[in-house]
């Protein structure tokens, strides 16, 4: 199996990390012919190929599948097209409920929740799969539980779009009661106390006592993805969050973390995790529930089973087309 990727930027890129690099890299560990086509140095949409030996290297080597990570320019259109007449399977990765030219050329549309999937029905009539993301962790960080009922470290992670939804937790932290806490952000946006990066946000999940990840009440978050959560409940960090569906597909409120709605939900939930065993239990089976379901290769077992799906269903009707004409 020959699977090509064209993605909309680099190991920088979180979405581009998580949904393309890490699988791609799994893929090839196990033999199969996966090779990055386009990754540009930064976040950007569309394709800028315009030598034609790009193009015909693209289309002559005859990948079995292009997978567009999100890539959907007119460049990008025409390339899906030009390969669909080859032969070549065309995979769409989406991460926005909203519309795209790609919908009406990808034989499969994949996305990473399923409440994504279900926004995208009226506006998508291909295919529609759910792979959510594998956890963007290495496996041997791990968070060493402290014994600590004062002064806890809060870890906030997020990108700049989501740092508005630490507005509704500031009447929870403003309390008496919560005033020893030390909330810790580390993002891009400029007024995080960390600015994000792979080894900060590693250095301080290894410090926290526990995680928060409230979300804004729009459909765009509630159709969010669950990496946020599993990178923390990978690391064995206890986290309490907005309950997306995302979210509450794998957290067992009290027993793998804690689904927070309500200032009263959140005050609760900071309460009792002030118990250093109650964390260090949460912690345990949030790993252990995160590694199972989420590790790169097991979600790398879903992406191998549809592109083969994807490669016999192209090979079973081109023999049946042939036939038929013979």
């Amino acid at each position: 199996m020959r699977v090509g990727w064209l993605l909309v930027g680099d190991e920088r890129v979180a979405s581009s990390r998580i949904q393309a690099l890490t699988i791609h890299t799994e893929l090839a560990r196990r033999g199969i012919r996966s090779d990055i086509l386009s990754m540009p140095r930064s976040f950007d949409t569309r394709l800028h190929w315009k030598a034609p030996r790009r193009w015909l290297e693209a289309i002559w080597r005859r990948r079995d599948v292009l997978i567009f990570q999100k890539v959907e320019s007119s460049r990008a259109a025409r390339l899906a097209r030009l390969s669909r007449r080859m032969g070549t399977r065309i995979v769409f990765l989406q991460a926005d409920a909203r519309e795209s030219p790609m919908y009406a050329l990808a034989d499969v549309v994949v996305v990473s929740s399923a409440e994504l999937a279900r926004l995208l029905v009226p506006l998508c009539e291909a295919r529609i799969v759910v792979i959510e993301d594998a956890i963007d962790l290495p496996r041997d960080v791990e968070v060493a539980p402290s014994a600590r009922t004062q002064g806890l470290r809060i870890l906030w992670i997020g990108g700049r779009l989501n740092f508005p939804a630490l507005d509704t937790l500031a009447p929870v932290l403003e309390r008496p009661e919560f005033a020893d806490l030390e909330l810790i952000t580390v993002s891009d946006h400029p007024e995080a106390k960390v600015a994000w990066s792979p080894a900060a946000a590693v250095r301080e999940i290894l410090a926290a006592d526990l995680s928060l990840i409230p979300c804004l009440s729009s459909s765009a978050a509630r159709a969010k993805s669950n990496n946020r959560l599993t990178v923390l409940m990978g690391a064995g960090l206890p986290v309490i969050a907005t309950p997306i569906p995302a979210y509450r597909a794998i957290v067992e409120p009290g027993v793998t973390g804690c689904l927070a709605e309500g200032t009263e939900e959140w005050a609760s939930s900071l309460r009792a995790l002030r118990d250093p065993a109650l964390r260090r239990r949460m912690g345990e089976a949030a790993r252990t529930a995160a590694w199972e379901r989420y590790a790169p290769n097991v979600v790398a077992d879903r992406w191998e089973a549809l592109l083969q799906e994807i490669v016999d269903r192209r090979e079973s009707s081109a023999r049946g087309a042939r036939h038929v004409t013979g």
